[in-house]
């Protein structure tokens, strides 16, 4: 159960902004939900491949009866199936076998998880940590990574952010570039009140993670509190992106700028009246209420080279080159900007 599922899985959902602490559980639910080793997403052809799998593996552990690994990865079938109280049998079956295995200890502690028995799932995590702290080469261990992910995962659902960000940060000091680990600190440093770590963490995140939909969508929020409205609708452009569709606080969030074709307009009237700032802000936008339509792109990357912003600028040509890969003005001034730069 140490397997790496819930960092590919964790981009199906985030933190949902509009009900600030409590949906941190909804976030550390569906990440526990999708340690299990077969997700929902499968529907019938789960239902198929796990019931496939419980069957091969009954049948491994009647041949091997004494292999704990067998009765672990029967455990981890059973789970995905839903069936916790075969499954629970299996991983102590396991512990009999092997007593102190830090792999089905793993599985209780995930199984205490998905049925929120929160307490439970804090002992197991705590007692993995500490048989894997005292291998000498634990600090190489990613399983004791995990060990410290989870365990703030679990602090985090029981609203215990402070001890929630020491357990991140024992992950992070093993691996530095795990964006979900860097998320969940900054929304732990968010609910104790220290609004600097939550930024430089989100920050983090992104760097790590650019596409990244719940970073993206927090970091949308807090640069719309600053009032950087351009800035803020690109992110939430992203969020959209790379969102699952369930999931409607970016679309929302997004709406709120209004239409794109009031935003364009807005664009052109200020360019035409010498305000190229206040008119890039609003194309920006509009790029960002809808990105397949050139004429915005376009806007944006004349703009930018109005103000000097040279690489943005050919960031932009480059994006118009993609709606239009014929466009002769885009390949003009790409030609140009490339040749200013050498």
């Amino acid at each position: 159960m140490f397997e790496d599922l819930a960092r590919t899985h964790e981009r199906a959902r985030w933190v949902d902004a509009a009900v600030r602490i409590s949906a941190v559980g909804v976030l550390v639910a569906v990440l526990v939900l999708a340690t299990v080793v077969i997700v929902s997403e499968y529907n019938e052809s789960r239902n198929s491949l796990t019931a496939r799998a419980v069957a091969n593996l009954t049948e491994l552990v009647r041949e091997n009866p004494d292999n704990p690994r067998a009765r672990v990865l029967l455990a981890d079938a059973l789970a995905a199936d839903g069936r916790y109280r075969q499954a629970y049998d299996q991983y102590q079956a396991a512990l009999t076998l092997s007593p102190d295995d830090p792999t089905a200890l793993a599985g209780l502690a995930n199984l205490a998880m998905v049925q929120d028995d929160w307490r439970t799932a804090e002992g197991y995590w705590l007692k993995i940590i500490e048989l894997l702290s005292a291998n000498q080469m634990s600090a190489a261990d990613m399983r004791l990574e995990k060990a410290y992910f989870y365990l703030g995962t679990t602090y985090m659902e029981l609203k215990e952010y402070e001890d929630a960000a020491r357990a991140l940060r024992e992950a992070l000091r093993m691996r530095r570039d795990a964006s979900d680990t860097h998320f969940l600190l900054g929304v732990a440093y968010r609910e104790m009140g220290i609004d600097t770590k939550f930024r430089d963490e989100l920050e983090t995140a992104l760097m790590f993670d650019p596409l990244m939909a719940d970073a993206n969508y927090e970091y949308a929020l807090l640069l719309l509190a600053e009032g950087d409205e351009a800035a803020a609708a690109e992110h939430f452009r992203l969020s959209v992106d790379n969102a699952p569709p369930d999931r409607r606080e970016p679309f929302d969030e997004l709406a709120k700028f209004g239409a794109y074709e009031e935003r364009l307009q807005n664009a052109q009237n200020l360019f035409e009246q010498g305000d190229a700032d206040a008119a890039l802000a609003e194309a920006r936008i509009a790029v960002a209420l809808d990105p397949t339509e050139p004429e915005a792109t376009r806007l944006v990357a004349i703009l930018f080279e109005e103000v000097g912003e040279s690489e943005s600028a050919i960031g932009a040509w480059e994006s118009l080159m993609q709606l239009e890969p014929r466009n002769e003005e885009a390949t003009t001034a790409l030609e140009r900007l490339h040749k200013a730069g050498n």
